[in-house]
C-alpha cells in the first residue's frame, strides 16, 4: 500500500500540527494522462463517493495516484507520473493546479521519465501563488552523474551500493558540493539550502488530507526519515519488505489500545486525587440536579464499561452501586461528579472503541467459520468457532486483503480526508464485492471522509451508476 505524502508514517504537516481538515475536494481533473486521456471526477454530483471504471490501459490507477499526490503536494511521485497537468477544486473555491514539463534526459534503459513540477494555488479571491520545488537545472545536472539512475516513484538508485534516495536527499548532498565541469563554483549559490513550502502552500497542506490504498496492500512498508526543516521533513523514503502487513497492523492496534490505557491510568490518578475536595466544593453550591438525567448518564456509563471490557481490562473496583429509592441531593452531587470524572477518564477509548466495534462487525459478517477478536493483550486475532487460534498470515489472501483494507479505513484515515481505493475487488468473493461500497459508506459516515474507488468489477458498482464514472472505452461497458 502506498499512502501519499500526508498519512500515518508518511505524515502530513496537518497531522503533525494536529490541525483538522477544513477543505473538501469537490472536483479533480487530470490532463495528458499517457499523452492522450483527460479524466475528471466531481463529488458535487455523487454524494461524497465516486466509482471510476473502464478497460485496462485507460489510467484509472494512475488517475487516483496523481490526484492523491497532487493534493499531498508530493512532487517526488508526480515527477515520474505520465501526465501533463492536474486541477483540483475545493469547497471554499480554492483551486490547486500542477503542471509537469517532461525533461528528455535518457535516464535509464527502462524508459523512466522525469519531469519538472510546478504548483499553482489560486485563492478564493483570485490570488495566485506559484511554486517550483526543484530547479530544472539541478535535475539535468543529476542525470549526468553516472553514479545515479532514476528508477521512478521519485527515487534515484546509487548504482555503486544499490541504495535508493529521494530527490530531496540528493539535493541537499549535491546542491553545491558537486558541479559539472566548466561551471563556476557559485553556479548553485542561488539554490535555496532547504526546499521550504511557501507560506500559502504550507497553509493549504494543513487543511487537506489524502489516503491512498493501493493494490499492493499485503506488503509491509519500512520508512527512513530525514529531517530537513522543509517539506522533506514530511516525506519518507519508502522501503518494501516481504513481511505480512496484517501482523504489523495487529501490533499497531495493540499499541493504540495500550496507549489509551496509559492515558486512562494517568487521568484516573489525576481525578481520584482531587475527588473528595471537589465533592465538598460542589456540595456547597446547592445546585439542582435532575435525578432522571443523572440516572440515564449512569446507565450509559455502565453500558460503555461493558462494551469496553470486551476489549481491555476495566477496573471495576471504583464503580458505584446506586442505592434503592429516591436519591438525596448529596447523593446526586456525588454521582454527578463521579460520572463527569468517569467520562473524562474513558475519553481515550471513546473514538477507538466505536471504530473497533464496527471493524469486528463488518469482518465477522464476512469470514467463514472464523471470528475476529480485538483486545489490548493480543491486538487483532482470528479464531475458529471451536476456539482454535489461526495465524494471521495463514489466512487466505482475500481475508487478509479485507482485514487490512477495513483496518486502514477505520483506524488510519483522518476525519475530512479524501480516500483513494484501488481495485478493492482483488481476491474478494463476489458476495464480499457486492457489500463493499455499503460497508465503506458506513465507515465514511463514522470517520468522516470522502472516497474514490477505481475498479474493474461490476459487483463493486452494484447498481450505483449515479456515482459511477466511466474512463475510456465504450459507454455503459458494465451495464
Amino acid at each position: 500500500m502506498r499512502r501519499c505524502v500526508g498519512h500515518a508514517e508518511k505524515t502530513t504537516i496537518a497531522k503533525e500540527l494536529g490541525v483538522r481538515s477544513v477543505k473538501k475536494l469537490v472536483k479533480a481533473t487530470v490532463s495528458g494522462l499517457f499523452g492522450q486521456y483527460e479524466h475528471s471526477i466531481d463529488f458535487e454530483k455523487s454524494n461524497d463517493f465516486v466509482i471510476v471504471y473502464g478497460p485496462n490501459g485507460v489510467g484509472k490507477t494512475k488517475f487516483i495516484q496523481i490526484v492523491c499526490a497532487t493534493q499531498s503536494l508530493d512532487y517526488g511521485l508526480l515527477q515520474s507520473m505520465p501526465f501533463s497537468a492536474a486541477e483540483l477544486k475545493y469547497s471554499d473555491n480554492v483551486r490547486l493546479l500542477v503542471k509537469r514539463n517532461e525533461l528528455n534526459l535518457n535516464l535509464n534503459e527502462m524508459g523512466e521519465s522525469v519531469g519538472v513540477i510546478e504548483f499553482e494555488l489560486i485563492g478564493s479571491k483570485g490570488k495566485v501563488e506559484k511554486w517550483i520545488p526543484y530547479p530544472p537545472d539541478f535535475l539535468k545536472y543529476l542525470s549526468r552523474l553516472s553514479r545515479f539512475e532514476f528508477v521512478g516513484n521519485g527515487e534515484w538508485e546509487d548504482l555503486r551500493g544499490g541504495e535508493r534516495y529521494r530527490l530531496d536527499e540528493l539535493y541537499r548532498r549535491y546542491r553545491r558540493s558537486r558541479r559539472p565541469s566548466r561551471r563556476s563554483e557559485s553556479e548553485f549559490d542561488d539554490y535555496p539550502e532547504f526546499l521550504e513550502y511557501p507560506a500559502a502552500f504550507r497553509s493549504f497542506s494543513k487543511q487537506v488530507s489524502s489516503y491512498l490504498i493501493d493494490s499492493q496492500r499485503l506488503l509491509s512498508e519500512r520508512y527512513s526519515s530525514v529531517h530537513t526543516g522543509g517539506p522533506a521533513e514530511f516525506m519518507r523514503a519508502k522501503r518494501m519488505a516481504s513481511q505480512a502487513r496484517i501482523n504489523e497492523y495487529s501490533d499497531r492496534l495493540k499499541d493504540k489500545l495500550n496507549k489509551a490505557q496509559t492515558e486512562y491510568s494517568r487521568l484516573s490518578q489525576e481525578k481520584d486525587r482531587s475527588f473528595l475536595s471537589r465533592v465538598f466544593k460542589e456540595a456547597k453550591k446547592d445546585a439542582y440536579r435532575d435525578p432522571s438525567k443523572i440516572i440515564e448518564r449512569y446507565d450509559e456509563q455502565n453500558q460503555f464499561r461493558d462494551r469496553l471490557a470486551a476489549v481491555v481490562k476495566v477496573d471495576q473496583s471504583g464503580s458505584l452501586k446506586l442505592p434503592e429509592g429516591q436519591l438525596e441531593n448529596w447523593q446526586l452531587t456525588l454521582l454527578d461528579l463521579y460520572l463527569q470524572d468517569a467520562k473524562e477518564k474513558f475519553h481515550p477509548f471513546e473514538d477507538i472503541l466505536e471504530r473497533i466495534e464496527l471493524l469486528q462487525e463488518i469482518l465477522n459478517k464476512r469470514l467463514h467459520g472464523k471470528r475476529v477478536e480485538i483486545t489490548a493483550a493480543e491486538g487483532l486475532s482470528v479464531r475458529r468457532f471451536d476456539g482454535v487460534h489461526i495465524a494471521l498470515d495463514s489466512l487466505s489472501t482475500g481475508e487478509q486483503h479485507e482485514i487490512i483494507l477495513m483496518y486502514d479505513l477505520l483506524l488510519n484515515v483522518r476525519e475530512g480526508a479524501t480516500v483513494f481505493i484501488d481495485e478493492p475487488e482483488i481476491s474478494l468473493h463476489v458476495a464480499w464485492q457486492l457489500c463493499f461500497v455499503p460497508d465503506v459508506l458506513r465507515i465514511a459516515q463514522l470517520v468522516g471522509f470522502r472516497f474514490v474507488v477505481a475498479t474493474h468489477s461490476p459487483q463493486i458498482i452494484n447498481g450505483m451508476w449515479n456515482n459511477a464514472i466511466e474512463m475510456g472505452g465504450e459507454s455503459g461497458e458494465f451495464q
